[in-house]
């Protein structure tokens, strides 16, 4: 975790807070919308899947230059709930290109061979 000296100490914040504080109730919403029928844009999701991709588009990391320990939150969450909500994400090369980043990394491979096998990372 950077130190508040740190040059992405501000933005690890953010990511840490709008992750768990605003993005996941957003997607959870957005499934409980889907399971009742709900139609149509919901603009709390699209500002969610907007934040996301313009940070990723300024650094390849959410902090900065480089990968901080737990802070990936954001970015599985926006992948997970892509797949939950049955949105298309190819329109995010930016997302797509952290999806990417983080499949290279053999700590997550190592933890996705444990933890869900039949679930392989994007790698192309």
């Amino acid at each position: 975790m950077p130190g508040p000296e740190h040059p992405a100490f501000a933005q690890y914040l953010f990511r840490f807070h709008y992750a768990n504080g605003s993005m996941m109730p957003a997607l959870m919403m957005e499934l409980v919308r889907q399971r009742f029928g709900a139609t149509g844009p919901n603009a709390a999701v699209e500002t969610a899947y907007r934040l996301v991709e313009e940070r990723l588009g300024e650094a390849p990391w959410f902090a900065g230059g480089r990968v901080h320990r737990g802070r990936h939150h954001d970015g599985l969450c926006a992948d997970d709930h892509a797949a939950l909500l049955g949105r298309d994400i190819s329109d995010s090369p930016n997302l797509l290109a952290w999806l990417r980043r983080i499949g290279e990394r053999p700590a997550y491979r190592t933890a996705m061979q444990k933890a869900e096998p039949d679930r392989m990372p994007i790698l192309t």
